[in-house]
């Protein structure tokens, strides 16, 4: 009678929570369970090992074309931009651009994206979380992105879209200690329910094991009736089997993360160890969302997970190394064909001489007269298989590039004379990969939209961000107090500066163009201020009783977190790298871009040490071409100057002849007036000499009436009268 004891309400509580969790659980495992065999047996076609099949020939499909998407998927890293929907903010978002990015590098997303690619390929979908890692390096906390394993998530069936569910499980294996170091008040709790309960990983329970599958294997109806001998297969060799999930996780607790929406409909999260409730609490994100997102490369219109391809490549595939088979059989039947023998002959042990003649080429007879070798043994080669046998396993694969959509071009294996033309056919071919990288962008998006409000919730102190990118992008932020981060440049040594002759060389600092500093507090943007200049609660705090905002504060909070990420359009797609070295080059020519942008693009080693050469190079240039010009003005100058002075010497002689000439008409004349003087008997003036004309006087005077001759020779004023 102990169940009718009354139950206290967190008691009542808890057991309302449990039954909650074990329904939900029960509705999820029906769904999820016929999924995840099959995402074993994919698992196993990927690693072509297909499970109880004896075929001889073997080659898995679906590893070549997972192998072959994963890289055209993540070859470039997926660009988002980040847009404030108001003006006051642009600076805001252009800092949250870079912290994105800076949260991409330190979580090697690159890679991650790569294992995200290759599960959902093979699994039909992958999860990602987004969250915040708050032991990271000593407790300053890191934005966290993890590729968690769909193999142990359980999710609702019923909604389309995943951010429409209703519950969402994902079973972690963990240490007991580790668990048990996050909630040390539950070790005692937590060390009984390991083995003992039927949620346990440990547990034996028939049925119960969280990682136990059974998978249905394929069978080979296909029989071959061939020698024993005349083979050695690999496939003969017994190895070892690996060990199962339940059983490698046979010692760790089942650490569930199940998240279920309240009566608010809004998302809770509860975590339990095995069937041990640690704790239950509400979202603790800002976004209110899941935190958890979805990749499925071909979406499925009536389910939340994806289209497994395997279901397509599966039958062909089989069919395709059930065909090569037979033409494997068949060469060997060719090779070494079958040997018949007459019968009449007495042979007792055909075998024998059939490995005597293997062996040495010959065949011993009594009587070697008496009948042609052809009448005791001979080989029997088999007719060659028709065309259309040999031709069929190429059949197949032509199906399947064309359900998967990857064919020559997609690969790069089609002839081209360029690689313009390579882009171009690869360009083409891409239109059926064209849905999977629309589906890995939203993917992107939504786990963009969900950093950016994580940045602004858990970076509350200024810190550092190295940022890949040239820092003079902030110039015009410089200076500016209302800034809402500061940028610091990387200092990569110094450079010496060319000086005009007669002054001493000098050197200033090189920036690093490639990253920098960026100093930033996220989580102070968010910040609102009442009436009284207190600072009230934060954007998520604005429910609660103590908190005061004002109308003009409320928005201000409404609108800081107001961010649109952007994608920009076929950011994944791949671009040849061939094909952009031909346009770099192509554009050098016409000169729209410089030798720098050249180097980038081929990606040409040590071309930093190159560029400074070059400028150093094109500086001694143009400083020899200045002194050029400067020698040639200098000679024009002199030449000039020469000239003037050859003209003002000719002026000169041609005034001293004009003088000269005067001079003696001058006399000529006195002379005559004398002679006409004295023939009339007038009295001569013997004594008196003819006057001559004061040029320096009328110089003189030309430079008081006109001020500016008063620094001009008497040689450049007489030019200017001639």
């Amino acid at each position: 009678m102990a169940d009718d004891k009354p139950k206290s309400p967190d008691e009542q509580k808890l057991k309302d929570l449990s039954d909650r969790m074990n329904t939900d659980l029960q509705t999820s495992k029906k769904y999820m369970d016929p999924i995840h065999q099959l995402m074993d047996k994919y698992y196993s076609m990927y690693r072509n090992r297909w499970t109880d099949n004896n075929q001889d020939f073997q080659v898995s499909d679906l590893y070549a074309y997972v192998e072959t998407v994963v890289p055209i998927l993540t070859n470039n890293r997926v660009r988002a931009t980040v847009h404030s929907d108001y003006p006051d903010y642009i600076k805001h978002a252009d800092g949250i651009a870079d912290i994105l990015d800076h949260t991409y590098d330190i979580n090697d997303w690159d890679y991650k994206s790569q294992k995200i690619a290759r599960m959902a390929e093979i699994y039909r979908s992958a999860i990602a979380y987004t969250g915040f890692d708050a032991d990271y390096k000593n407790g300053s906390g890191k934005l966290d992105i993890k590729n968690i394993n769909m193999r142990w998530c359980y999710l609702d069936p019923a909604p389309t879209e995943f951010e429409e569910s209703g519950f969402f499980f994902y079973v972690e294996p963990k240490r007991q200690s580790e668990v048990v170091k996050m909630y040390p008040k539950k070790k005692q709790e937590i060390i009984d329910s390991v083995g003992k309960s039927s949620a346990s990983m440990g547990s034996d329970q028939k049925g119960n094991n969280w990682f136990k599958s059974w998978v249905n294997t394929m069978k080979n109806w296909v029989t071959f009736s061939a020698d024993s001998k005349s083979m050695n297969r690999l496939q003969e060799y017994q190895t070892l089997p690996e060990l199962t999930e339940d059983q490698k996780r046979k010692n760790s607790v089942a650490f569930i993360h199940y998240w279920y929406r309240d009566d608010d409909d809004k998302w809770r999260c509860s975590y339990w160890a095995d069937d041990v409730l640690l704790e239950d609490m509400p979202n603790p994100f800002w976004h209110e969302r899941l935190p958890y997102d979805i990749y499925n490369p071909t979406d499925d219109i009536l389910s939340t997970m994806g289209v497994p391809m395997g279901e397509h490549i599966e039958n062909l595939n089989y069919e395709k190394n059930v065909m090569m088979q037979y033409i494997v059989k068949s060469a060997e039947r060719a090779v070494d064909p079958i040997l018949i023998f007459n019968t009449a002959m007495g042979i007792k042990d055909p075998q024998a001489l059939r490995e005597k003649a293997t062996e040495t080429g010959t065949l011993g007879l009594n009587n070697p007269d008496m009948v042609p070798l052809s009448a005791i043994a001979e080989y029997f080669v088999p007719p060659p298989l028709p065309n259309y046998v040999l031709d069929l396993p190429d059949r197949f694969s032509q199906l399947e590039d064309r359900l998967t959509g990857v064919n020559d071009s997609f690969r790069g294996m089609s002839d081209a004379t360029s690689g313009k033309e390579v882009q171009l056919k690869q360009e083409a071919a891409y239109t059926r990969i064209k849905t999977k990288i629309d589906n890995f962008e939203r993917f992107n998006k939504s786990i963009a939209e969900k950093i950016i409000v994580n940045a602004m919730q858990f970076y509350k102190e200024t810190r550092a961000f190295r940022i890949k990118g040239d820092y003079t992008k902030y110039a015009d932020m410089q200076g500016q107090e209302d800034a809402p981060f500061e940028v610091q440049p990387i200092q990569k040594g110094m450079e010496q500066v060319p000086q005009q002759e007669g002054q001493e060389p000098t050197q200033e600092p090189v920036y690093d163009r490639t990253e920098f500093f960026m100093y930033a507090n996220p989580n102070e943007w968010t910040n609102i201020v009442d009436d009284q200049g207190e600072e009230a609660p934060q954007a998520e705090g604005l429910e609660q009783e103590d908190a005061t905002p004002t109308k003009e504060s409320a928005e201000r909070a409404y609108k800081i977190l107001q961010f649109t990420v952007e994608i920009e359009a076929g950011s994944s797609l791949p671009t040849s790298r061939m094909a952009r070295k031909e346009e770099a080059l192509e554009l050098a020519k016409m000169q729209m871009i410089d030798q720098e942008a050249v180097l980038d693009s081929f990606d040409w080693p040590k071309r930093d040490d190159i560029i400074k050469r070059m400028k150093e190079a094109q500086q001694a240039q143009m400083q020899q071409q200045q002194q050029m010009q400067e020698q040639q003005a200098q000679m024009q100058a002199q030449q000039q100057q020469a000239q003037q002075q050859q003209q003002m010497e000719m002026k000169q002689m041609e005034m001293q002849a004009k003088q000269q000439e005067q001079a003696a008409n001058h006399e000529h004349q006195t002379k005559v007036t004398q002679m006409n003087n004295d023939a009339k008997g007038q009295p001569t003036q013997g004594d008196q000499q003819p006057q001559q004309p004061d040029i320096a006087g009328g110089l003189d005077k030309l430079r008081q009436a006109d001020p500016r001759l008063a620094n001009l020779s008497d040689e450049e004023i007489m030019s200017l009268i001639a």
